[in-house]
């Protein structure tokens, strides 16, 4: 192809819609989508695509789960309830409002630890409902004794009429009375099961509108281990990294490896080859796990320092010199120590060993970068890059890493994608045109490349070839300044059509949006950086599949986008346009 300079104006244009490109049929769930020639993060399929959906919300309506603190009865009435800052979400059966949360939940003497006071209208320690909104003195109502002493406040009928002073029914004094189900501060009975109280402690009804929490649990006294900020549970605490594959994600957790979605070739690593909604322990690797990349069909993690793979092994992308393919992890052949980082392609896979940068498998355009275009199934160092090298990110047909701050790439060139100026194809590294310090990541699309340069975003190559995208389809052969994102970005993923970033803690997106992908509630492409809905603190990472999206949030992780083999990890299928809370095990 004959190199472009492009005017001014036209670059200007370039960098206010800089999308990424690739195929546009829908996924379909089968075995066909073998056949996709997807990047790292995408499918070459062509055509257009059509949103038949629209855009749509998540479901709050009667029924969604919430999170608060502490929603329990109080004898006949309620009690205050103290809940964490967050959109409320509506549930049927709500009957108190809620308030603001104090730096800590508190117990007045003569509360029990979880069911508020045990009468009608929260009297203090020695006094109970006299059935008329008054608080007398325990003992002087009723003929009976005051109500039999019990663990906690039952949540009784807020002490009625005081005769006889049976459990539960006859003025349960602040110390007693009935015979309490409260388990702890803050929690209730069944708190547990839902999460920072929530649900009334005697029949397990919702008891106000629930709002989720604007963090996870941070082990205040009476919060339980159930569902947090937005829904992630404190047994996943400790994750540390993610990665999508083209359908399937993944994520470190306390040293293991978790991944959820699409299995057909074995990529989830559970030894079988059946899609998974939610999380699930990669076999083997409990701990020791310091990354993970997902590919296409295949999956990599560094593990004490090797690298493992599992997945489809055409072109011997595992790197345990054999074409079969495995549904639990294998050792990469001599990769047993020195690796601290990974990436799968669709095709190859990289790795970062001893500060060189060492590639495997299919190698048709040089995509290897051992100066020839022979596929290998063991791992082959990289031209000139023996130290160095910080990252490395595989695409389809083009690999780049970042070395001592500056970006190289080698492979297919057509569009630019190497940012060298040309569009010759390279079967070993060349400098990107401008970048040689500043720059702290790199990612590969399918025919493009993006890089975080001096906290600021740079693309170049193939922006969008869509027909819609008219002259915006000419490809920058260097880098361009991608508009709006020139400090504060932490953080760089690249899907088949889109890109997100961690700006300031919080996350943005720009490119396609067929199914949510940009986390905006919307179908609608964005020619410049949106913000993700409600991601805008906490974040510390993101990641980017074909058509969904993840990011790393306060300790947890939520996605948004195609759901079609449960890539979310919601426990379901369906779509969402804005982020939602994986459910860890």
């Amino acid at each position: 192809m004959r190199s472009i300079r492009l005017a001014s104006s036209t670059t200007l244009a370039i960098a206010l819609a800089f999308f990424g490109c690739g195929g546009s049929s829908s996924p379909t769930k089968d075995a066909s989508v073998a056949n996709l020639d997807t990047g790292m993060l995408g499918a070459d399929s062509g055509g257009a695509v059509s949103d038949t959906g629209g855009a749509s919300s998540l479901d709050s309506g009667a029924g969604d789960m919430g999170v608060v603190e502490g929603g329990v009865r109080d004898g006949a009435g309620e009690r205050s309830i103290s809940t964490e800052v967050g959109p409320a979400l509506d549930l049927a059966g709500s009957d108190v409002s809620v308030t603001p949360e104090a730096p800590a939940d508190t117990l007045a003497s003569g509360q029990d630890s979880g069911l508020g006071d045990g009468s009608g209208v929260g009297c203090p320690a020695g006094y109970h409902d006299n059935g008329n909104g008054a608080c007398v003195a325990n003992g002087s109502e009723g003929s009976g004794t005051d109500g039999a002493a019990g663990a906690g406040g039952a949540p009784g009928t807020g002490g009625a009429n005081g005769t006889g002073g049976s459990p539960g029914t006859g003025g349960a004094g602040g110390t007693g009375g009935g015979t309490g189900t409260s388990t702890g501060p803050d929690a209730g009975a069944v708190d547990t099961a839902v999460a920072e109280g929530g649900v009334d402690a005697s029949d397990g009804a919702p008891d106000v509108p629930a709002t989720p929490d604007s963090s996870p649990d941070t082990a205040e006294v009476g919060e339980d281990a159930g569902v947090d900020a937005g829904g992630t549970t404190d047994t996943a605490a400790g994750i540390t990294s993610i990665a999508a594959g083209d359908y399937h994600t993944c994520a470190v957790v306390n040293g293991g490896a978790q991944c959820w979605g699409w299995n057909l070739y074995g990529q989830i690593g559970d030894n079988t080859a059946a899609d998974r909604h939610v999380p699930l322990q990669v076999s083997g690797l409990t701990s020791g796990v310091g990354a993970v990349a997902g590919g296409y069909q295949h999956t990599c993690a560094v593990v004490n320092g090797g690298v493992q793979c599992w997945g489809n092994n055409g072109s011997g992308r595992l790197g345990d010199d054999s074409t079969i393919s495995r549904n639990v992890p294998v050792v990469a052949s001599s990769l047993t120590a020195g690796a601290t980082a990974v990436s799968a392609g669709v095709q190859h896979t990289c790795a970062v060993v001893n500060g060189g940068a060492q590639c495997w498998g299919y190698n048709e355009y040089g995509q290897l970068g051992d100066n020839s275009t022979s596929e290998r199934h063991v791992p082959v160092v990289v031209s000139s890059l023996t130290a160095g090298v910080g990252a490395v990110a595989t695409g389809v047909r083009h690999t780049c890493a970042v070395v001592n701050g500056g970006v190289q790439c080698w492979g297919y060139n057509e569009y630019g994608q190497l940012g060298d100026n040309t569009t010759s194809e390279r079967d070993v590294p060349v400098q990107v045109s401008g970048l040689t310090s500043g720059v702290t990541a790199v990612v590969v699309g399918r025919l493009r490349t993006c890089a975080a340069v001096n906290g600021g975003v740079q693309c170049w190559g193939a922006f969008c070839q869509d027909p819609s995208c008219s002259s915006l389809s000419i490809p920058s052969h260097v880098p361009v300044q991608v508009s709006g994102l020139t400090s504060g970005v932490s953080a760089i993923a690249a899907g088949l059509g889109h890109t997100c970033a961690v700006v300031d803690g919080g996350v943005q997106c720009w490119g396609y949006n067929w199914y949510g992908q940009l986390g905006d509630n919307t179908v609608s492409n964005r020619l410049v950086p949106v913000q993700v809905s409600g991601l805008t603190s906490g974040a510390t990472a993101v990641t980017a599949g074909n058509y969904h999206s993840c990011a790393l949030v306060n300790g947890g992780v939520q996605c948004w986008g195609y759901n079609g083999w449960g890539q979310l990890g919601d426990n379901s299928t369906s779509d969402r346009h804005v982020p939602v809370p994986v459910q860890f095990p």
